[in-house]
């Protein structure tokens, strides 16, 4: 699936099941604002991810291109589930069943929730980029605490392969780049 495929990336995708919110399985980014692939700021940061209202659609995919597509979600605007909703835990291909849609193109709530359809039907699922040493956002939330992250999980640059400083005082080898940051995590629909 293009760049979600890229390495040192985890990806998540925005879907609730019959028990589970996307909310309480994805990384809540307070200090960094979420974009798309094309650095377009969808929102300032979780707490306004889940406000009902974007300040830019999810309408670009993982290859980059705009799109106007239908999102399988099964969740609200708050990142809560909306129950029964969830073409049987996402498990049926089966016109009986119905699975909560958005739309990429709108960033009101309808953006993760405006209607529903059949769970025979194909469509597209929002993608949301997870903490992962080696994505070049550096990340604390609580666990998983790193101090630098410069893009790999390599030994010997400055920034080690558990993403801290390898050198006492946290800086980085001359003529490295073991701080180089986005400090934005990605949001696409594919």
């Amino acid at each position: 699936a293009g760049m979600l495929a890229q390495t040192n990336t985890t990806w998540k995708a925005w879907m609730s099941d019959g028990t589970t919110n996307a909310a309480t399985r994805l990384y809540k980014s307070n200090n960094y604002a979420y974009r798309t692939k094309d650095l377009k700021i969808v929102v300032n940061n979780w707490n306004d991810l889940v406000d009902g209202t974007l300040d830019s659609p999810i309408n670009v995919n993982e290859n980059g291109m705009v799109l106007n597509t239908l999102v399988w979600t099964g969740t609200l605007g708050n990142g809560n589930l909306f129950l029964n909703y969830n073409c049987n835990n996402w498990n049926f291909n089966n016109a009986s069943i119905l699975g909560g849609i958005g739309n990429s193109g709108k960033n009101d709530s309808a953006w993760t929730y405006g209607s529903s359809l059949p769970c025979n039907q194909i469509n597209s699922i929002y993608c949301i980029e997870q903490p992962q040493c080696g994505n070049r956002i550096i990340e604390n939330t609580g666990s998983f605490s790193e101090t630098c992250d410069d893009g790999n999980r390599n030994n010997g640059d400055g920034c080690s392969n558990i993403c801290k400083f390898e050198v006492s005082g946290g800086t980085c080898p001359k003529g490295t780049d073991c701080t180089k940051v986005t400090n934005t995590p990605n949001i696409v629909a594919v």
